[in-house]
């Protein structure tokens, strides 16, 4: 399972960068602060997909069907260059994919 960490800036932050196609992305916050996650740059405080901060180990599940226990569903394998997030300025935010089949 590919694993990676992105550090926020000043605006919003894209996931990666390049082309990647991938299922089942966990996006997990340890930092103090809250953050916000959207599959476009216009990530906003009206995002309703919000990351909390301040408890170790608490994270985002966007999975193919998923609804259920903190994940909502997407239609399938995602591009996780269209994912982006805002928060503090420097945090740094884990996630974890599985790769398309």
């Amino acid at each position: 399972m590919p694993a990676g960490q992105v550090t926020l800036g000043s605006g919003a932050t894209q996931l990666i960068s390049g082309p990647t196609r991938g299922m089942n992305l966990l996006i997990q916050n340890n930092s103090a602060h809250a953050c916000r996650v959207a599959d476009s740059a216009k990530v906003s405080i009206t995002t309703p997909a919000a990351v909390n901060g301040g408890t170790a180990g608490f994270g985002i599940l966007l999975q193919p069907g998923g609804a259920e226990g903190g994940s909502f569903a997407t239609s399938g394998a995602f591009n996780l260059n269209k994912w982006y997030i805002a928060g503090t300025l420097g945090d740094a935010i884990d996630y974890q994919y599985t790769v398309e089949e």
